[in-house]
């Protein structure tokens, strides 16, 4: 693991999260747990497994959170004083799924990690017959993020920390993506012409949104690590072999029905003969990185001179002299995520459609991830409007108790006093 990947010994607890680890049972994710788990016997490792236990000072309930937490899918009241837990994840796909759940949790068992196996429920009990990796992927993070999000909950519940706070001492997921996967998301991307957000593929540490449930009603930010990121696959297999570890192969990994399976069987000889390795493809991804980083923090400071907030209820953006498509496009999202349906994504290709008809001046209002946008022009300037949408039957009425308190929109968390007059 990567001095990177880790916290130091003397860094302060807020600063030391707890890991769930993802591990499917297949040799990337069962090196992943025998690293961790050797790690854990270093003296660095047991340092960091005490503080991580530790609980936080207890806080006042902040104003304008709910007084009652969402129902729990599983039973997590003890994880917030494990350090280290394991998530495996059975999609009902295939016959020995369910199997192969069973080996992660003996695996979990013999490193002592407690673990808890997330199996994925269709409404229709069906397979999927279309997209199915991808849909799975969603699941399977969806999945993870719900329990996360439980525990911080449980820990809420007892007065030591806030769900919302992301500097809190939470939980995140740690997964064993590794280099080969990293080329594998650039080389997919790149096919899809992707700009730089899509080409800078997976990042060590990144933000996931997890976009709101009927059972969640509020939109979920986590955290995943992956550690291994600059590892290549034939190092953990060699890791595997050297220490005597056993794990299960997944046969879908090989169904060329997947775009993932057939560019990691194409992959090798296409870029042999192009004379492109995995090291200099990994190099342009961290300077891809790099990049975004930069331009997303200039398009902040951007988009906090050219947009006005007027109230909460409707929201300007001046482009007048905007001409460049990519700012304006993450510009345009900012403003979406602030006025549109938190249950809804913004396909940066809807867009880019919708910034091209501002662009050309074109009349009349466009709609996109909930939210209604209008070009204005006035007095020599030209703006764009947002707004909700409201839908066809309006926005959900909501009514809290005294004391009581719960989500609307998807995204507002209302509270009503313990001594308020009435229902409200």
């Amino acid at each position: 693991m990567s001095a990177a990947s880790r916290p130091g010994p003397d860094a302060p607890i807020a600063r030391r999260p707890r890991w769930a680890l993802a591990v499917s049972g297949g040799v990337d994710s069962i090196v992943l747990m025998h690293l961790v788990e050797r790690w854990l016997s270093l003296d660095e490792g047991r340092r960091w497994a005490a503080s991580a236990s530790q609980g936080q000072a207890t806080i006042v309930r902040p104003i304008g959170l709910p007084r009652r937490s969402p129902l729990p899918v599983t039973e997590i009241h003890d994880l917030p004083s494990v350090p280290v837990v394991v998530f495996t994840v059975d999609h009902d796909l295939r016959p020995a799924s369910a199997d192969d759940a069973t080996f992660v949790t003996q695996r979990a068992d013999a490193a002592a990690f407690p673990s808890l196996v997330l199996t994925w429920h269709r409404p229709n009990g069906g397979r999927p017959t279309s997209a199915i990796q991808s849909q799975a992927r969603e699941a399977r993070y969806g999945l993870m993020a719900d329990v996360l999000d439980d525990e911080a909950w449980v820990q809420f519940d007892a007065g030591t920390g806030s769900p919302f706070d992301r500097g809190a001492n939470k939980r995140v997921l740690v997964t064993a993506h590794h280099r080969d996967d990293q080329v594998e998301t650039f080389l997919m991307r790149l096919r899809r012409g992707s700009g730089i957000d899509g080409l800078s593929a997976m990042r060590p540490v990144e933000d996931m949104l997890h976009l709101p449930t009927s059972a969640r009603r509020y939109p979920k930010h986590y955290e995943v690590h992956r550690p291994l990121l600059g590892i290549p696959k034939s190092r953990l297999l060699a890791t595997a072999l050297a220490r005597g570890l056993v794990w299960r192969d997944d046969p879908t990994n090989a169904d060329p029905r997947g775009e993932r399976v057939r560019v990691r069987q194409s992959r090798a000889q296409a870029m042999a003969a192009l004379g492109l390795t995995d090291e200099m493809l990994s190099l342009s991804i961290r300077r891809l990185q790099h990049t975004r980083t930069m331009a997303r923090l200039q398009v902040e400071d951007e988009f906090k001179v050219r947009f006005s907030d007027r109230g909460g209820l409707i929201g300007g953006l001046d482009i007048t002299d905007l001409t460049d498509g990519e700012r304006a496009a993450l510009m345009i999202a900012a403003a979406i995520a602030r006025f549109g349906d938190a249950t809804m994504r913004a396909e940066p290709a809807e867009i880019a459609r919708v910034w091209h008809r501002m662009r050309c001046g074109e009349a009349g209002a466009s709609t996109l991830g909930g939210a209604v946008i209008e070009r204005v022009a006035k007095a020599g300037r030209v703006h764009l409007r947002f707004w909700r949408e409201l839908g066809r039957d309006g926005l959900e009425a909501v009514t809290f108790a005294p004391g009581d308190g719960g989500w609307w929109d998807y995204r507002f968390a209302v509270s009503i006093a313990d001594d308020a007059p009435g229902a409200g």
